[in-house]
């Protein structure tokens, strides 16, 4: 008996197949500043002394940073571009600033990085700088400040400012003093809020007869409820900020607090001037009873810089008991603060979520609107394909079943074959043209499918994610 065709025996193993088948920094470049005529050798050494002092500084600064110390790091960057300015140092100052907390110099840095780098800032760059700039000003208050005389000195915690321009100022109680020589000095503590515009006058009067005009000591200290000592006295409590009269001369000042290392300071104070002073409170290591808490905070973004007293909490969660200021940060939201109260050996458990800024929500919204008109793509796109697919499921189902019955009557010929064979090759001809269409329309349906089911499910997954997605 003659066998039927390999094309028969193949498109019967394809059908019974398908019925069983789906990756901060810059780098620093420190220049000399160029001299008109040419350096002379005396000069030329002194830039590179500055260079290298620049240079030295700048390395410490990014070891500060990698070691969670913003505030000392900021100092560091501060210091080498005043050795040797260079616009890149200011980018590293800003965000070094920013971490601390010193929202106000951060908003500086990056306006005089902007300026002063030009058409050398990359243009990704300089969009990221705007959004940080936009949203650090969100955060700032402003202090404007009419003294009479108009001649005397301005000072607002303890840096001499402009009388005709509006000081940025992070939100808290501030110190506004005038002074001028010969005339007594005159202060004011304010608070200001973010977003808030503050106008202060003070009017400056002639000094009573005084053995001797005193002189001012501005603390400012992340850590809240430290006690101030000066001379062996206590003189306050700060609380941020605090401002304390003293005669001129050396003073010693010690910084106190449970939990925490003094901080031990010698300073020199002038008369009618301000002496500012940031403290250091570092807590003891190891931190034991009865001065540790435990502390931890889930917030949502969860991305999102969570700082304890301006300074990153740790991983740990053991912290100092007593009075601190949490911090939630995070670009686009609405930064969240408040003091809480930690106790010793009792566990403190905060879920905090951050509420985005109108501009930030408004921009992720259009993102998620955007990703939901690409799933309705998809989704259509995933349709038609499917059904397409379908189609020539069905058609090639159809087309084998006529093949097949075909195929039976010719196998019986086959098996009994008449002596002119002609007629019988022909039909069979025709009937292994059609097994080779059936396949070729099977293998359409199943890419077709499996193109559509891709697209279905690209499109439902880009729906469900449009939300989340928005917020990254």
């Amino acid at each position: 008996m003659k066998q039927p065709p390999e094309s028969t025996r193949t498109c019967r193993r394809t059908n019974s197949v398908l019925l069983g088948t789906l990756t901060f920094l810059f780098a620093l470049h420190l220049q000399a500043q160029p001299h008109p005529r040419g350096p002379t050798r005396d000069q030329a050494k002194g830039d590179l002394d500055h260079r290298s002092a620049a240079d030295a500084l700048f390395r410490e600064g990014l070891e500060l940073a990698s070691q969670d110390r913003f505030s000392e790091a900021a100092f560091a960057f501060d210091e080498a571009y005043r050795a040797s300015p260079h616009f890149a140092v200011l980018y590293n100052a800003a965000q070094a600033h920013r971490r601390a907390g010193h929202l106000a110099k951060a908003l500086d840095a990056f306006r005089r990085y902007l300026d002063e780098g030009g058409s050398a800032v990359p243009l990704d760059r300089v969009s990221e700088i705007r959004e940080q700039i936009r949203s650090l000003r969100e955060r700032l208050g402003e202090v404007t400040v009419s003294v009479s005389p108009a001649d005397a000195t301005i000072f607002i915690d303890g840096e001499q400012e402009s009388s005709d321009r509006a000081a940025l100022v992070e939100p808290g109680d501030h110190m506004v003093l005038a002074a001028r020589t010969g005339l007594s000095p005159e202060y004011r503590v304010v608070p200001v809020h973010a977003g808030e515009a503050v106008r202060v006058t003070l009017a400056l009067a002639a000094p009573p007869s005084t053995p001797s005009t005193p002189g001012w000591l501005a603390v400012e200290c992340g850590v809240p409820a430290v006690q101030i000592v000066l001379d062996g006295r206590p003189a306050t409590t700060v609380r941020g900020r605090a401002w304390i009269r003293a005669s001129p001369g050396s003073h010693r000042v010690e910084l106190r607090r449970a939990g925490y290392r003094s901080d031990v300071h010698s300073v020199t104070i002038e008369r009618e001037r301000v002496s500012p002073m940031r403290c250091e409170m570092e807590p003891l290591e190891p931190l034991v009873q009865p001065w540790k808490a435990d502390l931890s905070v889930r917030a949502h973004p969860t991305d999102a810089e969570i700082l304890l007293d301006d300074v990153p909490l740790p991983s740990s969660g053991a912290v100092p008991a007593g009075l601190h200021r949490l911090r939630v940060v995070r670009t686009g939201y609405q930064p969240w603060t408040q003091d809480v109260v930690l106790e010793a050996r009792q566990p403190t458990r905060l879920d905090l979520s951050l509420r985005p800024t109108d501009a930030y929500a408004e921009k992720h919204r259009a993102h998620a609107d955007r990703q939901r008109a690409w799933s309705y793509g998809f989704l259509a796109a995933g349709a038609l394909l499917a059904g397409a697919g379908g189609y020539l499921y069905l058609h090639s189902r159809s087309d084998w079943r006529r093949w097949d019955g075909r195929q039976n009557d010719l196998d019986a010929a086959w098996a009994d074959p008449p002596a002119d064979q002609t007629t019988l090759r022909d039909e069979q001809r025709q009937n292994d043209e059609l097994s080779r269409s059936v396949q070729r329309e099977t293998q359409a349906a199943i890419a077709f499918g499996v193109a559509g089911v891709s697209a279905l499910a690209t499109g439902v997954y880009l729906y469900l994610t449009a939300d989340s997605a928005s917020e990254r």
